[in-house]
């Protein structure tokens, strides 16, 4: 797709930070474009990967009123609005409306970015989903329990997201101590937590579902089979992800199941990330979130599937005709695995070094670090904590999976 940038309405990008660095740099190939930052301030925003210097101004959101800093919109020529990360849905839907552009309806973003109310809505639409309380009362959480009981479950923050805070239980003794220390924190999409979500543990194989929509038409972009790790503390943190045939019985399930999740949120145009728990009684969201994924890596995926869902979720804007004659679902070309970085903190992570190593295996694609060189590691316990993630391609899974196993044995001594 070729477009003269200069003759080209510009493009509102909500948040391009942390993976929204990655939507900016799609949408900068065919648009100029002004950022917005919706909840925290430039320098608050430097320290996640925000590139001020690529957008023709940088307009941070909390310095306006709300009707100014439409009017400011109304006064340049602007035609898309778009929320390059979890951030800024709420205020992307709002824009979007007060600006008679396409988006999504921003009397129900609370269904997309609030764990227990997108639950309540699939219920109420009678679509499996998991029983939950949402409370700030521990007795009232102790009396769901007891009215409810569960072998496991979990305790989450109701709007935050990269597993922040999230516990899997097996003892209503387990309750207080997460009451104590997530109640009243500001969590990692700053929020605070004036609220948790307790919720039934769905036993089963966790996927991430990667989607892209156009006035209700949804295409899946690809879907990824889970594997995690459970922590001495309950933290159950993502070990990798491999890309799932898309000609799997599974993989039809989740996207017959995801399309109508889609429908009742109301993700009607642009992206979407979901993550779901196959049961024995079938599929079962965890939650949607109306952005793309922050695992995205265009070249790695693209290696795989041919398309990713960044470019298409662009295209959803830029170019409707392209998005319409795109296929349905993506193919699989290759074989992919995305391997999370898993630190036992206290060594200082060296860029260069992991890099050298990683190159020396026959599959690596790329990586995408979260930590800056020369910083000293935590111990991984949520996606906030880990370091990285990189992408293996190739054409023989076996491959993949020994070199997996080979980065593997190189952490333990180095990570």
């Amino acid at each position: 797709m070729k477009l003269d940038r200069a003759s080209q309405p510009l493009a509102v990008l909500v948040d391009p930070i942390f993976a929204g660095v990655i939507v900016a740099d799609e949408f900068l190939k065919h648009r100029r474009c002004i950022a917005v930052i919706s909840k925290m301030s430039l320098e608050q925003a430097l320290g996640y990967s925000f590139n001020p210097n690529v957008f023709e101004q940088v307009i941070i959101a909390n310095e306006y009123r709300f009707e100014d800093l439409v009017a400011k919109f109304k006064d340049v020529d602007c035609d898309i609005v778009f929320s390059a990360t979890e951030f800024g849905i709420e205020l992307t839907d709002q824009l979007s409306q007060a600006l008679n552009l396409k988006g999504n309806d921003p009397s129900t973003s609370y269904l997309r970015r609030d764990k227990f109310a997108m639950v309540e809505a699939i219920r109420a639409a009678k679509i499996p989903a998991a029983a939950q309380v949402k409370t700030n009362q521990l007795n009232e959480a102790v009396k769901w329990l007891e009215t409810n009981p569960c072998e496991k479950f979990v305790i989450k923050p109701v709007d935050s997201g990269g597993s922040d805070n999230v516990y899997i239980c097996d003892n209503k003794a387990d309750l207080a101590p997460c009451f104590r220390d997530i109640l009243g924190t500001i969590n990692i999409l700053r929020c605070e937590n004036t609220h948790l979500l307790v919720q039934e543990y769905l036993e089963g194989q966790e996927y991430v579902i990667n989607t892209a929509s156009l006035d209700g038409t949804h295409k899946l972009t690809d879907v990824w089979k889970v594997s995690k790790r459970l922590t001495e503390q309950g933290r159950n943190i993502y070990d990798f992800d491999d890309l799932c045939n898309p000609q799997d019985q599974e993989v039809q399930d989740l996207s017959q199941y995801i399309n109508r999740v889609l429908d009742v949120l109301g993700v009607k145009t642009g992206a979407g990330h979901s993550e779901v728990i196959i049961t024995r009684n079938g599929p079962y969201l965890i939650e949607t979130a109306a952005r793309v994924s922050g695992a995205a890596n265009p070249v790695a995926i693209q290696l795989a599937t041919g398309s990713d869902q960044v470019e298409l979720a662009s295209l959803a804007y830029l170019d409707e005709t392209d998005f319409s004659n795109r296929c349905q679902q993506y193919q699989l070309v290759k074989h992919a695995r995305s391997v999370h970085i898993i630190s036992s903190g206290n060594k200082t992570l060296s860029h260069e070094k992991f890099i050298t190593f990683l190159s020396s295996l026959p599959s690596f694609v790329n990586i995408n670090f979260r930590t800056k060189d020369g910083a000293v590691l935590t111990e991984t316990v949520d996606v906030k904590t880990c370091p990285g993630a990189f992408f293996l391609v190739h054409e023989d899974k076996e491959i993949i999976a020994e070199d997996y196993r080979q980065y593997r044995i190189w952490e333990a001594k180095n990570i």
